[in-house]
């Protein structure tokens, strides 16, 4: 994985420590019901997220889009988002010289 490439490493660290920022944009996005602003953080982080190893939230980040293209119900978005939020407050940098676990 790119986690021991120690090239890459320090920008998959970068990439985790703005989840939190892109989390807060996703959600902010949904409360102000801004369909086309939430596809648009969904899409850069699908992509982001892909090219860092981080399936789960590619994933996650895809079936979030389908839902706005498709005009799901919101509570139906929101499950989705949900989901994209849990993986993202997960994930882990590559780096754990500032890591703890349990935190």
């Amino acid at each position: 994985t790119h986690t021991h490439d120690p090239m890459v490493a320090p920008l998959i660290d970068e990439f985790v420590r703005r989840l939190p920022g892109r989390v807060r944009q996703l959600v902010l996005a949904f409360e102000q019901s801004d369909m086309p602003a939430m596809d648009a953080h969904a899409r850069e982080l699908r992509g982001q997220a892909g090219s860092y190893g981080f399936g789960p939230i590619t994933d996650a980040a895809a079936t979030l889009q389908a839902s706005i293209a498709a005009n799901a119900p919101a509570a139906h978005i929101r499950a989705d988002l949900d989901r994209v939020v849990h993986l993202c407050r997960t994930a882990r940098p590559a780096t754990f010289n500032d890591y703890v676990p349990g935190m």
